[in-house]
């Protein structure tokens, strides 16, 4: 299903459809429609309703791609039912907004979240927030938020815990929450101290994007979040705005 520039007021439920492995649904920008990792410049499902998501997600084998999810009201963006196994994808996609108590930018069990910008939701910008279901999160910048990342209240494990690498949280209440973090995640970054697993870059300011004022989270030159990123290209190799991914990798959301 391909989307192009415009926004719809709108709520959309993914629901009821039979999918597999051979037979899924890609919802993503149409060639040369994408928002190239810039805010409003793509298309925009808008929530107007409060405690309604722009996307509820209660299907497997589906991929959001390239999308931007907005709210004026409290409520999450993005948020899915029961998905027990990591079968459905977001990548490359912005929300902006929302929030108050169990709501997030991105809330989901079991999912893929990579290559994601999120901003100012006021709870938390991405949530596991199921308590024994936690998320992959690869390469997602969250930034003015409440609590930036927050994993699922279970165990260190493949099902319970959230695998975290090379995401960057900046400008939120706390960076990073308590919940489980799986062993293995590496190469995340924080402004505070709170950044997850093996290798993590801390004391990140606003220098170490190109212009963190003006909306610009591209990673600066020689900062914190340029070349200090683990290598995910047997995962994926671009970045939210579709650039090639070059070693040695960039943290959070852009090359």
């Amino acid at each position: 299903l391909e989307c192009y520039r415009g926004q719809i007021d709108d709520t959309c439920i993914w629901a009821g459809w039979t999918t597999s492995a051979s037979n899924s649904i890609t919802v993503k920008a149409a060639d040369g429609e994408g928002h190239g990792g810039v805010v409003d410049a793509g298309f925009v499902i808008k929530s107007i309703t409060s405690y309604v998501p722009c996307i509820n997600l209660d299907q497997r084998y589906v991929t959001f791609y390239g999308i931007q999810l907005s709210r004026t009201s409290s409520g999450s963006c993005f948020t899915t039912s029961s998905l027990p196994e990591f079968l459905s994808t977001i990548d490359s996609c912005i929300t902006t907004g929302g929030g108050n108590t169990g709501e997030a930018g991105i809330g989901a069990r079991r999912m893929n979240i990579r290559n994601c910008l999120v901003i100012s939701n006021s709870t938390v910008g991405i949530d596991a927030i199921s308590s024994y279901f936690g998320n992959l999160v690869e390469n997602c910048t969250v930034v003015g938020c409440g609590i930036g990342f927050e994993g699922s209240t279970g165990g260190d494990s493949d099902l319970e815990s959230t695998r975290y690498y090379n995401n960057v949280g900046y400008g939120n209440t706390t960076d990073y929450g308590t919940g489980f973090v799986r062993t293995g995640s590496t190469a995340n970054a924080s402004g505070d101290a709170t950044a997850p697993g093996t290798n993590p870059q801390t004391g990140v300011t606003t220098a170490d994007f190109e212009d963190y004022a003006g909306g610009n989270y591209i990673p600066a030159a020689s900062g914190k979040l340029d070349g200090t990123g683990a290598d995910l290209s047997a995962d994926f190799t671009t970045d939210i705005a579709g650039i090639t991914r070059t070693v040695p990798w960039t943290i959070g959301a852009y090359a």
